[in-house]
């Protein structure tokens, strides 16, 4: 029976205008959220590739004279990295740049961390995504399998046979959850495709 109702909400899902709407919506959201990962982590890379470059040249600059070299302030940062596609969490906040010599060494600071578009507001991530508009896609469907049916008078029959409540809230969780895993998974794949095709941005296993 719990088969049989997760069956009945899924395939009345799938045939809901919600449906493709969240389907549009998620994957554009992903695909989107591939693109403007591309283009921050390119900026990214080309500024720690130039800076790393600039600190090499002035240490073969300084090298002619050991003095000179022991006193020159080098410049390390960290190199951008291709899992803030899923979570940038605090990452803008942390450290990623040292400065020392042979004698003393500044304390980390935080340079060039902004977003790609948009400055002051955090990147559109996989986390992003997920936790604002998924969980109100997951809102809409939720609502719909209880009050939609219980308007329409079906859920008044469903619960008049012998089948437990539980298992009608658990046939329904699950029914909720396969119909918002295809637009999920959906959009996870545009947007890998989108990542994964670009030639800047190398993901390993």
């Amino acid at each position: 029976m719990i088969r049989l109702i997760i069956c009945k909400e899924l395939l009345e899902n799938l045939l809901s205008i919600r449906f493709i709407l969240s389907m549009l919506l998620i994957i554009s959201l992903f695909s989107v959220s591939g693109f403007l990962f591309v283009g921050k982590y390119r900026q990214q890379s080309d500024d720690y590739w130039r800076k790393t470059n600039r600190n090499l040249d002035g240490l073969s600059e300084q090298s002619d004279h050991l003095y000179r070299l022991a006193f020159y302030k080098q410049e390390i940062y960290s190199k951008p990295k291709p899992l803030t596609l899923c979570v940038e969490g605090f990452e803008k906040s942390l450290p990623n740049c040292l400065r020392f010599d042979v004698f003393t060494s500044d304390l980390p600071e935080v340079k060039s961390q902004n977003s790609f578009i948009l400055p002051q507001f955090s990147d559109i991530d996989w986390v992003f995504i997920i936790s604002l508009v998924l969980s109100f896609v997951v809102l809409v469907f939720t609502y719909n399998c209880i009050c939609g049916e219980k308007e329409a008078g079906t859920l008044r029959l469903m619960l008049a046979g012998s089948i437990p409540r539980y298992k009608v809230l658990i046939a329904k969780y699950f029914g909720v959850m396969f119909t918002v895993g295809i637009p999920l998974l959906a959009g996870l794949l545009a947007s890998l495709i989108i990542v994964v095709s670009s030639k800047y941005v190398a993901l390993e296993g």
